[in-house]
């Protein structure tokens, strides 16, 4: 996967100053993702397809990561990995958060994407749905007799 730090991004694209490219990646005109050492990287592919917004408009960073064509090849959203293993997005997101699937934040931080093979090799769909795995909140009361 080609990918470039945030300050070569700037200087292709013209931006003045990183923060630019922050505030590019925030709002989903550019997908980028930490790499193992925190630092931000962009993909070639969304710096190539880029399109500048409007003039005298500033990014919200309110815009949703929608693109497909932006993710790297091979990686999926988490709402189309909770489609493929029929579950909530929020179980997805549990499974993250204990380290049985492993993702990558994009979008300045807010979205994760995960990698496709990742779910096929883990089988959690089978964990999900076959009640596997614990699940949260209070324990039941015992009941009395």
């Amino acid at each position: 996967m080609d990918t470039l730090s945030v300050t070569e991004t700037a200087k292709r694209l013209g931006f003045k100053s990183r923060t630019s490219v922050l505030l590019a990646m925030d709002s989903g005109l550019l997908c980028g993702f930490q790499d193992d050492k925190g630092r931000w990287r962009i993909t070639l592919a969304s710096v190539e397809a880029y399109k500048p917004p409007k003039l005298g408009r500033r990014p919200t960073g309110k815009a949703k990561y929608r693109s497909k064509a932006l993710l790297p090849p091979g990686y999926i959203t988490t709402k189309k990995a909770a489609r493929l293993l029929k579950v909530s997005m929020q179980c997805i997101r549990t499974l993250i958060y204990r380290k049985q699937i492993a993702a990558q934040r994009i979008n300045g931080g807010k979205n994760w994407m995960v990698r496709e093979a990742d779910l096929a090799v883990a089988k959690i769909g089978e964990q999900v749905n076959g009640h596997k795995h614990p699940t949260g909140g209070r324990p039941r009361k015992a009941r009395e007799e």
